[in-house]
């Protein structure tokens, strides 16, 4: 079964500027990047190009782990934001403290929907997924939440 997708998060793309243009022979559509290297990270925001989006910003980082699109979807207001954890846990912390405060300091409006996917590298249910529930996972899962829930 063919599944239609009008805007796909992508993670670990492994993409720098320059392969820019062999991506977009296989999308129809607006693509949106925050390159990592040919060998790590990397993340990509696909738009149908069916779809009624205008973009209004687009911060992003340096290393390929965090884009956020801020656009108009179908003359509704959203933030975007895709991401891809450090997959060590010593770097989790920092980088979920550090989308927090980022999120927090972007000014959008009441009705704005926010949206954020990607891949957290955290296990969700330490006890189900985690090898005998492992506790130090807990607290990666519990900043996690901290930024994921948090009011923009």
């Amino acid at each position: 079964m063919r599944q239609q997708v009008d805007i796909c998060f992508i993670q670990e793309t492994y993409s720098i500027k320059e392969v820019e243009n062999v991506w977009k022979k296989h999308w129809k559509g607006e693509m949106y990047f925050s390159h990592g290297s040919v060998h790590s990270r990397g993340v990509l925001v696909l738009i149908k190009n069916s779809l009624e989006f205008q973009i209004k910003s687009m911060p992003q980082d340096k290393e390929g782990c965090v884009i956020v699109l801020e656009a108009l979807v179908q003359d509704q207001k959203f933030l975007l934001v895709n991401i891809y954890a450090p997959n060590k846990m010593s770097e989790q912390t920092y980088f979920f403290d550090k989308i927090k405060e980022e999120l927090d300091n972007i000014d959008v409006d009441d009705d704005c929907r926010k949206l954020i996917g990607g891949d957290f590298n955290v296990i969700l249910d330490p006890d189900l997924d985690g090898w005998e529930g492992k506790p130090k996972l807990r607290n990666q899962l519990s900043r996690l939440r901290r930024f994921a829930y948090c009011t923009i």
